[in-house]
């Protein structure tokens, strides 16, 4: 279980005896396992930090065989799954920051009518579908931070899905999936009793035009738990043709969270630190190279705290 703070008292339960920066110091003192210069970059935002060892280039870059020696068929197997593993952990912590920092609350869902091709199909009906949503008198007004990712329907169908996480406005502008105006024989007779949105209502069905629109089910109004939601879909297999392996999932330019990197020399700086993004809310500490023996870089450790 991840180590966190806790609030060491005086004997008669009266105010603590360390300050929170100094009890962060001590904590982390017992958490990494030398006094190296540590690489402190964190995402206030996202309530997320690492820090890590520094090492010398020299050392980092350093190749796993000896100079001639070539790796065995087994090893470069092992070695492309390894690389695999990392690349979806490092997707799935890209869609999580992301997520959380552009406040991404409503994840609709778009589905395909007809098979599509490639992931720059799925990628260009994406971009004509933004810019759709950009031209509604009901759209949001100026560039807006999304996310996308696709997945396969169940066995039967094989389906496409693209799920497409966005913010608020979702709500605020009052969306529906589907209307009187797009809603097909099929629907109208499966929906029965139920009232559909009238024409002309802000209605993504309407703006999709490759299929149907279904209602975000996972996550609303957290962005927390969404990002949790959308990282289950990153890294699943779509199949060889929508080039498997690729990335799939995109976002949106210019709203990516940016960290913020420092230096440190000591635990009781980057204590410090992490008091003035963190207040004094508990930390809790997972060391990525022991959770992952595929870790390919120096020790590291990510440090994430709730909401105060």
């Amino acid at each position: 279980m991840p180590p966190t703070v806790h609030s060491p008292t005086h004997s008669n339960g009266d105010a603590p005896l360390l300050d929170k920066g100094t009890q962060l110091a001590h904590l982390l003192r017992n958490v990494l396992t030398t006094q190296s210069p540590y690489l402190l970059q964190a995402w206030p935002s996202c309530r997320e930090a690492t820090v890590s060892m520094r090492v010398s280039r020299r050392l980092k870059n350093a190749p796993a065989h000896d100079q001639g020696e070539e790796a065995t068929e087994t090893e470069r197997r092992q070695q492309d799954d390894d690389n695999a593993a990392r690349s979806k952990r490092r997707a799935t912590t890209n869609v999580r920051r992301y997520c959380q920092h552009n406040g991404l609350t409503h994840m609709p869902t778009l589905t395909y009518a007809r098979p599509a091709d490639s992931v720059p199909e799925i990628s260009d009906h994406l971009r004509q579908f933004r810019r759709r949503l950009l031209r509604a008198p009901w759209g949001p007004s100026e560039a807006f931070p999304y996310l996308w990712v696709p997945e396969r329907g169940s066995e039967g169908s094989q389906r496409l899905h693209v799920h497409m996480a966005v913010g608020a406005w979702y709500t605020t502008a009052g969306c529906v999936e589907v209307c009187g105006r797009c809603a097909t024989p099929a629907l109208r007779a499966k929906r029965q009793g139920t009232s559909l949105a009238p024409a002309g209502a802000p209605c993504w069905g309407c703006l999709w035009r490759h299929g149907f629109v279904g209602a975000p089910s996972e996550g609303t109004d957290d962005p927390q738990a969404l990002a949790g939601y959308v990282s289950k879909y990153v890294g699943k297999d779509l199949g060889d043709d929508l080039d498997a392996g690729r990335q799939t999932y995109r976002v949106a330019e210019g709203f990516r969270p940016q960290p913020i990197r420092l230096e440190v020399d000591s635990t009781a700086a980057a204590g410090e630190h992490l008091h003035e993004w963190a207040g004094d809310s508990e930390l809790s500490i997972t060391a990525l190279h022991e959770k992952y023996p595929d870790w390919p870089g120096p020790a590291t450790w990510t440090i994430r705290w709730e909401a105060a």
